[in-house]
């Protein structure tokens, strides 16, 4: 019963040592092809209720990190990488896999109205934000 024991926690830090070593290589790898950034601004729209709003969220060498959408007036988070966060069927994300995230808004309602941020889990984050 011991050696079990005794074996798991080493299976444990065994685990934690990989994961480590993997988060460390990947940000070395990152800083090999450079830090993420926004390759443009997310502009600004206006659009009528009921329509559908899309905003794009462009970032280059984005590899490891994520790209989450934020609601900044309602203090809400959207969605986070490709999982929607928010239980609103109005909303959802589409990308292209590697640099373009769009947040996807259908029958836009007034309440929808304010700043939408695109947000880069980079320490420290970085963000960029547009206004509906």
């Amino acid at each position: 019963m011991k050696l079990r024991k005794h074996s798991y926690r080493w299976f444990i830090l065994l685990l934690v040592w990989t994961g480590l070593a993997l988060g460390k290589q990947r940000r070395a790898d990152a800083g090999r092809r450079g830090a993420p950034r926004f390759a443009e601004p997310i502009p600004n729209v206006t659009i009528a209720e009921g329509r559908s709003l899309t905003l794009a969220c462009v970032v280059e060498n984005l590899e490891p990190y994520k790209v989450s959408w934020i609601h900044i007036n309602r203090h809400m988070l959207l969605s986070l990488h490709d999982a929607v966060i928010t239980r609103n069927p109005r909303f959802r994300i589409t990308h292209n896999g590697h640099s373009t995230w769009v947040l996807h808004i259908d029958n836009v309602q007034k309440d929808d109205q304010g700043q939408y941020m695109c947000q880069i889990n980079t320490n420290p984050m970085i963000s960029q934000s547009g206004h509906n």
